[in-house]
């Protein structure tokens, strides 16, 4: 598995990408980490993730699974289960 590969745990209805900290690209996130409000995946870390980001969304509307809303504003992706 590389970085931007794309994850799938259709159990949790969870679509991720891989890296160093994997983290979701839908509503639901079980263990992976959520996005951080206003990160936009296709851009961050100079968009080394648009490929994996693209197959990831095709994926969650094939599945009609819910993706987190982002944008262009946050700088990478958060653990929603630590205390900031």
């Amino acid at each position: 598995m590389q970085d931007g590969d794309v994850l799938v745990i259709e159990r949790e209805q969870v679509i991720g990408i891989a890296h160093t900290w994997p983290f979701a690209m839908t509503e639901a996130h079980g263990e992976l980490r959520g996005l951080r409000k206003g990160l936009d995946p296709r851009t961050w870390e100079d968009g080394k993730h648009a490929p994996g980001v693209a197959v990831a969304e095709r994926e969650a509307a094939r599945m009609g699974i819910p993706l987190t809303r982002v944008d262009a504003a946050a700088t990478g992706p958060t653990d929603e289960n630590k205390e900031d």
